[in-house]
């Protein structure tokens, strides 16, 4: 026979296991005792951050020995201040390109191009350097977007070339170095976008947590054209 004071307070919490996520999220379980009969369903859990709001609603299972326990779950803040960021890497290319070819002269003033401009041996050059592009993953409390990262870019020697400058003579084609630019530029820094790949919110009761992904995207290095003057 069990003996129990049925002026209590019911249902009391026997037990609790709780998590401080990295986010600052702070999530937690417990079990509850209550006897038979009794329809009340706990509205907070006790934990070492204070009392957490119950959610979802906990389940019921009924025992032999007149109490039925109750299995909750909550979420609250333990550290709003956090940012929880993981580091990884994907594969990139930085692509170089420049255009070249060949004006003829006028036969009347050597120096000068033709009118219209005649154009001959016309080329493309093309070079792809691989590479490995750093990606960031960020959870934190709320629903804002976080603050975009700073990405490197990597050689495969793991060296940081984020800030390298290539120079349309050394890294592109030799060739080019009989060439004037005609619309383009000898050198050129890694041209790239930090954009947004993956968002989403997770919500737990009254509690928002954000979940956003950034990645890199490289636009091609294009030196622009070339030409080179040539008598008739």
């Amino acid at each position: 026979m069990n003996v129990y004071n049925s002026t209590g307070t019911w249902p009391i919490q026997q037990s609790l296991t709780e998590q401080k996520q990295k986010s600052g999220l702070f999530t937690c379980s417990a079990e509850f005792l209550r006897p038979v009969g009794n329809t009340d369903l706990p509205a907070v859990i006790q934990t070492s951050i204070g009392p957490v709001d119950v959610w979802p609603e906990p389940t019921v299972s009924v025992g032999t020995d007149g109490f039925e326990r109750i299995n909750a779950t909550g979420y609250g803040v333990w550290d709003s201040s956090l940012v929880e960021e993981v580091r990884s890497f994907t594969p990139g290319i930085i692509e170089l390109t420049a255009q070249s070819f060949i004006l003829k002269a006028d036969p009347d003033n050597p120096t000068q191009a033709a009118d219209p401009l005649e154009r001959s041996d016309e080329q493309t050059y093309t070079r792809k350097i691989y590479v490995v592009l750093e990606t960031s993953f960020i959870r934190k409390i709320g629903d804002a977007i976080p603050a975009t990262p700073a990405l490197r870019i990597l050689d495969y020697n793991n060296t940081d070339i984020t800030n390298k400058i290539y120079n349309v003579y050394f890294d592109l084609s030799g060739e080019l170095q009989y060439f004037d630019y005609d619309q383009g530029v000898t050198e050129s820094s890694i041209l790239r976008r930090t954009i947004i790949s993956h968002v989403k919110v997770n919500t737990y009761g009254t509690i928002k947590e954000i979940e956003t992904s950034f990645e890199l995207v490289l636009d091609v290095i294009n030196f622009g054209t070339w030409s080179r003057l040539i008598a008739t």
